[in-house]
């Protein structure tokens, strides 16, 4: 009997390390798979590893840059291993040596940056720097605070976010579904708006005909208002005393 299960390399080393193991054989298949072998007792056990080998040189590589000083060019090797389809394990072992790096330059921005990423992978970042596996953190005491503050606030935030999203869980049908608009009787909450919205004036006729006559007469009143103007306008001159002239070379 066969059977095959998906697990870490940890996990296989543990199995491995079993009293009744037989001497296991090993089988790497297109460098991101590594295939263990290994019977006990009647039983046959075939366990499948998933590993990008690659993402590992590359980490390894970064590692050995950081011990001989050259942080830019370990920054690089580490993102090389980013783009390698790493593991969960090997992406935050990348991110988290990435932000030592920045870290020890004293840019604390960049390596909140390349922080969050890792966080957000899963990593622990308290576990993390007593990890002999990763990058030692030399940074100053200072960057030190801040980026731990940093990576418990955020901590912090994605429980908040999983805390609600757990009490208040939406269903399909209401996710799915576009919010109603509500409608004007909603909002002024009455059934009738239409006396609200008309502009019927009482008492005034609306018809051709009255709508002529008024302008007719509006036409007339302000005639008549015209001449009346006109005729007081003369009345005061032809009424005003006439000036009496001098004689200039009499004077």
């Amino acid at each position: 009997m066969i059977s095959e299960k998906i697990l870490s390399p940890v996990a296989v080393y543990k199995c491995l390390l079993s009293p009744a193991r037989a001497i296991p054989r090993l089988r790497r298949d297109s460098g991101r798979k590594l295939a263990v072998e290994s019977s006990r007792g009647r039983r046959k056990f075939s366990f499948t590893v998933s590993a990008s080998v690659k993402s590992q040189e590359y980490l390894d590589e970064g590692k050995a840059l950081v011990v001989a000083g050259n942080r830019m060019g370990a920054i690089k090797s580490f993102e090389d291993a980013l783009e390698q389809a790493p593991t969960q394990e090997q992406r935050q072992a990348a991110l988290y040596n990435i932000t030592c790096c920045h870290a020890s330059f004293g840019d604390v921005e960049l390596a909140q940056i390349t922080l969050r990423e890792a966080l957000l992978a899963g990593l622990d970042f308290d576990a993390a720097l007593e990890n002999q596996e990763y990058v030692p953190f030399t940074a100053s005491k200072q960057a030190r605070i801040q980026l731990k503050k940093f990576a418990d606030s955020f901590r912090q935030s994605m429980a908040k976010a999983s805390a609600r999203a757990a009490a208040s869980p939406p269903t399909a049908a209401a996710a799915a579904a576009p919010e109603r608009r509500k409608t004007v009787q909603e909002i002024l909450d009455t059934k009738d708006v239409g006396g609200m919205t008309s502009t019927e004036l009482k008492g005034i006729d609306s018809s051709v005909g009255g709508i002529v006559l008024r302008v007719a007469g509006l036409l007339l009143a302000l005639i008549g208002i015209g001449v009346t103007a006109y005729l007081l306008g003369l009345e005061y001159i032809l009424s005003a005393p006439e000036v009496e002239e001098f004689d200039i070379e009499g004077l």
